[in-house]
């Protein structure tokens, strides 16, 4: 990405038939996506520091997110009065889970069910489901409690301490991370995650619209595991006469 980007493409425009692949070992793609389809903009910006809540459905901000020095630096100003709280629920425990208030271990994949089940809960109260369509009335009925916590592994006492904490506790920001979306219902998963913060009107206030990059030439690329495959099957095929690696390691990452 950024100026490495410029450099690359300037140097394969002097060859015919080039083709330019960019590979992310944990692909976001499936998040924007949902992202986009959800709130309207690919990569909204996080205003952490004026959260009350934060619930990160496996995204290590903290540790291994997109620019954990910016965050890092949002997350100091959380934690001053009135402090925020942190509730992390990821399979395995990150950086950001060992820094949360509360951690819960889910079984991998399952994050979009306990986002439904969170949403059964708040959409009970008149200030939450006032104005939800009612197909999503509809479509969370079906995951109560029990249900969700014989899915997701978390108790159902957690399910509905973590709906109130988001009742009491606004403006909040509830976030996704590769972990949700490293699945084939990912998109899912992730759509579900975002709903929450529809549901919590959080837009607007601990999120904003995607910012228009200065300088478009800079903007990062994303890969996707569809552009590495799209890849793979054009060698497969013989149509790839040279291949230039650079800066990744997709065999073994994939």
């Amino acid at each position: 990405s950024g100026h490495q980007r410029v450099l690359l493409e300037n140097f394969l425009e002097t060859f015919d038939s080039t083709h330019h692949v960019t590979y992310d070992a944990l692909s976001t793609a499936t998040g924007r996506a949902a992202s986009k389809a959800i709130l309207g903009a690919e990569q909204p910006l996080w205003n952490i520091h004026k959260a009350r809540l934060i619930l990160s459905f496996g995204n290590d901000f903290l540790g291994s997110g997109v620019s954990p020095v910016y965050m890092a630096r949002q997350y100091a100003l959380f934690r001053k009065a009135p402090r925020g709280t942190l509730i992390q629920i990821e399979p395995r425990m990150t950086l950001t889970g060992g820094n949360a208030d509360r951690w819960y271990p889910i079984k991998p994949g399952t994050e979009g069910i306990l986002a439904l089940g969170i949403a059964h809960d708040l959409l009970q109260h008149e200030e939450f489901s006032r104005g939800v369509p009612q197909e999503i009335l509809d479509l969370v009925k079906n995951y109560d409690r029990d249900a969700v916590s014989d899915i997701t592994g978390i108790g159902s006492d957690a399910v509905r301490l973590i709906a109130a904490q988001l009742w009491n506790n606004t403006p909040s920001l509830v976030i996704a991370g590769p972990s949700v979306e490293g699945h084939s219902y990912g998109f899912s998963n992730a759509a579900a995650v975002q709903l929450l913060n529809v549901i919590l009107g959080n837009r607007g206030q601990t999120m904003e619209g995607q910012a228009e990059h200065p300088f478009p030439q800079l903007t990062p690329t994303l890969g996707s595991y569809h552009a590495l495959a799209d890849l793979n099957q054009k060698m497969a095929a013989g149509k790839t006469q040279a291949l230039l690696v650079y800066g990744t390691n997709p065999v073994f990452t994939a």
